[in-house]
């Protein structure tokens, strides 16, 4: 359900930048997205710390595609991300269930693709 409000929600935007409505592509031929992997999928990571994020997006035959712009966006919380996909945690641990999104665009085809974030805190033992 989050995965199609948030469709829509980019749908909505596009469209409002001049772009033409996103429809949902049934049969696909081969080099036109079909999906879109993010890499990685789970990551643990301290406060403050920085975690790159990759996207690609594969066709049917899961071979890359191109002419794709790709949109990141922090859901759930946990931290921020980059336009470059570089995630950087919050000061608050928690576990952050699916909060790293791309949205990947070719064309009027539009893929989503999550990840999760826990972020722990740190502690450091010392010896007297």
């Amino acid at each position: 359900m989050k995965k199609k409000i948030i469709a829509i929600i980019v749908a909505v935007a596009l469209l409002t930048v001049g772009f033409t409505a996103i429809p949902i592509m049934a049969d696909a031929a081969a080099g036109m997205m079909t999906h879109v992997q993010l890499t990685p999928d789970n990551v643990t990571l301290g406060p403050n710390v920085a975690q790159h994020f990759t996207a690609q997006a594969l066709d049917k035959n899961n071979q890359l595609v191109s002419n794709v712009n790709y949109f990141w966006v922090v859901t759930a919380g946990g931290g921020s991300i980059d336009s470059a996909g570089i995630f950087t945690a919050g000061p608050t641990a928690g576990t952050y269930a699916d909060t790293v999104e791309v949205i990947a665009v070719q064309g009027k085809n539009v893929e989503l693709a999550t990840a999760s974030v826990i972020v722990v805190t740190t502690t450091t033992n010392s010896i007297t």
